[in-house]
């Protein structure tokens, strides 16, 4: 994607302290801060220019905040000495996020005229899908939820949001159906009014069933409230970027074993993965984990063998397994494809009932860590995601299809680190 850039004739970034500094007839610069990412480019297009880049971290100097001195470049960063001053670049590939200013001079060291910066470079940014990636969120009155929201929204108007997905399990469902339908409308329509698709994978709370709750949601019901009458297992394409998502249910109240994927669901996932391009990738979501030694809760899932024997069959497609209902994060790489566990949206620090190598974050009530929420970045063309915790928790990253954990830094950018209103 590429992205306009404005210069100002005359304008210079100074190389020892990357201010502004004006009256310079053989320079333009860029006044304003532009953000890259690692894999976003700048190419100089006309060989008769040569340009540099002045870097600055994201990063807030208490003094901006305690005392009245105010950030020389009208902006919370710090210049990181990146400007060499006759650097001569054809190409320049960011590495880390940053904020940056280019300058521009004649490759003669003439004066600029009205030349557009834009026919002498192009700025591209990698084309990453970003979705908000929540479960578990359990709405209770006079809970987390209204904050919980209010930060997606703030999340959407930064980074524009290609659609928000949530795991399963947005009541506690052990209400009468009235008033479970009243909720879960009140969820949804919060997160269908930002103006983004939403996807959700069925929970297992979802069919008003806990602790032997009798006014269940029959599957047509359950399908109409959550997922507009379709069926409860469904795929998404993105077709520019050759990704299909696949959302898998993973409950049946009146089946022995209740929590699993049905045969009719195996089938379907099989018959789905199947008709895709071989040059395509998937992520799959569901509420549960695939795996029974990935959880606590009971001792067999129905048709995991036969999931897994399908899924495995088709692991070079699959970049991740995303799953929610065990209120924690883990990650686990024993198999053909990664896969992942997201911790609860809801405010909650429950230490029982998690399995082996599972990371639960603490929960406070009140600031930054009561909330818990990730911004998933897809970049199909390296087969990368990246997992962008949004409150208490850390980032994760799948990469040479493997789950890593990323230790979370302070002062990042504010569409990456805990975004409170």
């Amino acid at each position: 994607m590429k992205i306009p850039i404005k210069t100002v004739r005359g304008l210079k970034i100074r190389s020892d302290n990357g201010l502004e500094e004006y009256g310079f007839p053989d320079v333009m610069g860029t006044s304003a801060f532009l953000w890259a990412e690692p894999g976003d480019k700048l190419t100089l297009i006309d060989k008769n220019y040569k340009f540099d880049i002045a870097s600055y971290q994201p990063m807030v100097e208490d003094k901006w905040i305690y005392t009245y001195d105010y950030s020389p470049n009208q902006a919370w960063v710090v210049y990181k000495n990146h400007l060499s001053g006759d650097d001569r670049k054809n190409e320049y590939i960011f590495n880390e996020k940053t904020y940056f200013r280019l300058c521009i001079r004649r490759a003669d060291g003439a004066d600029f005229s009205d030349e557009n910066i834009n026919n002498i470079l192009i700025f591209e940014k990698r084309d990453v899908l970003k979705f908000a990636l929540l479960s578990d969120s359990h709405y209770v009155v006079n809970g987390t939820w209204d904050t919980t929201i209010a930060e997606i929204w703030v999340a959407n108007r930064r980074i524009k949001l290609d659609g928000i997905i949530h795991l399963g399990d947005l009541t506690d469902g052990m209400l009468g159906k009235d008033i479970c339908n009243d909720y879960v409308n009140l969820v949804l329509g919060d997160l269908r009014d930002i103006g983004v698709p939403v996807w959700v994978a069925l929970g297992n709370h979802d069919y008003n069933y806990f602790r032997e709750n009798k006014d269940t949601f029959t599957e047509s019901e359950l399908c109409g409230l959550y997922l507009n009458g379709n069926s409860p297992r469904y795929f998404v394409n993105f077709d520019t970027h050759k990704l299909c998502f696949i959302f898998l249910d993973s409950f049946d109240p009146d089946r022995e074993l209740k929590y699993g994927y049905s045969d009719e669901c195996v089938r379907w996932a099989d018959e789905t993965l199947r008709a895709l391009p071989d040059d395509w990738n998937v992520i799959i979501f569901s509420h549960l984990t695939p795996l029974s030694k990935l959880q606590v809760w009971v001792e067999r899932i129905y048709g995991e063998t036969e999931l897994m024997n399908v899924l495995t069959v088709h692991g070079d497609k699959i970049l991740a397994f995303i799953n929610g209902h065990q209120h924690t994060d883990h990650l686990f790489n024993d198999e053909a494809f990664p896969i992942i566990s997201i911790g609860c949206a809801k405010c909650e620090y429950c230490l029982d009932y998690k399995p082996a190598g599972a990371v639960t974050p603490k929960r406070t009530l009140g600031d930054k860590t009561q909330e818990l929420w990730d911004i998933l970045a897809v970049d199909t063309a390296v087969k990368t995601l990246s997992f962008e915790r949004q409150g208490s928790g850390k980032d994760r990253i799948v990469r040479n299809g493997k789950a890593e954990w990323i230790v979370k830094h302070d002062n990042a950018h504010p569409t990456d680190k805990d975004m409170t209103t």
